[in-house]
Parts: C-alpha cells; structure tokens; sequence
C-alpha cells in the first residue's frame, strides 16, 4: 500500500456498502467505550493494529466517512505507532503500478523528519 499517495477513487456501490458497515462497527464500538479512550475499545489495542490498513486506504483515497468514523481514523492516524509507519512508508520509494487505483491528486514528500527515531540505518535495525 503506498501510503505517501493521495488518490481519488469512484466506489462501487458493492465498496461503498462495505464502508457503511465498516463505519457502522466503528461508530457502535466508540459509543460503547468513549469514555474510555480515543479508539474502537477505548484504550489502543489490537483491533486498532487491525483496522490500521483500512484506516490507511481510506485515507489514501479520499473515502469520505461519517464524522465518528472520521474521528476515528484521525485519533488512528495520530497515533505514535502508526506515525512510526507512516514515517516509514513516506521513505520508501518503490511503487507497485498495478497497485496505484484511481486517480492520484497528490504525494507525500520522502521525509525521515517526521519522525525523531527515523532514518535509513535505524530503520534497517529496526523492520
């Protein structure tokens, strides 16, 4: 998954059925812990982990979800971790054109800045 990309996709109505049951688990679970936490169970777990790379997808193209389900996939993406991947995602280079749907409308810029704990070799003794 090319997380740097930004891109604009026409959803089917067979996919977008499948984002309205995805918002419908994620909108029932936050209202069952939101006073617990930011994420599905309250506290990051590993539902969370789960979820990442949906988060991650609909955020590359552009899915527009209902506020709680956009909450949501902020607190996500805020995340430490998953700023971690995102770092590491952004200084990658190799794209995967059979991978690239839609149409791209923007590019993250390659940045170890954007995380303090990132770069080439700490990231080749890290993953």
């Amino acid at each position: 998954m090319n997380c740097r990309a930004r891109r604009r996709l026409q959803l089917s109505a067979e996919a977008q059925a499948e984002v309205v049951r995805v918002e419908q688990i994620w909108s029932e679970l936050r209202e069952a812990h939101a006073n617990e936490g930011a994420f599905l169970f309250g506290r990051f777990s590993i539902a969370d982990c789960m979820y990442a790379p949906m988060v991650m997808r609909f955020h590359t193209y552009q899915i527009t979800l209902s506020a709680p389900a956009k909450a949501y996939m902020d607190s996500l993406i805020a995340h430490p971790a998953v700023q971690l991947w995102l770092a590491a995602a952004r200084i990658e280079t190799e794209v995967l054109p059979a991978y690239e749907l839609g149409e791209q409308i923007g590019l993250y810029a390659a940045s170890p800045e954007l995380h303090p704990f990132l770069n080439k070799s700490a990231l080749n003794a890290r993953f």
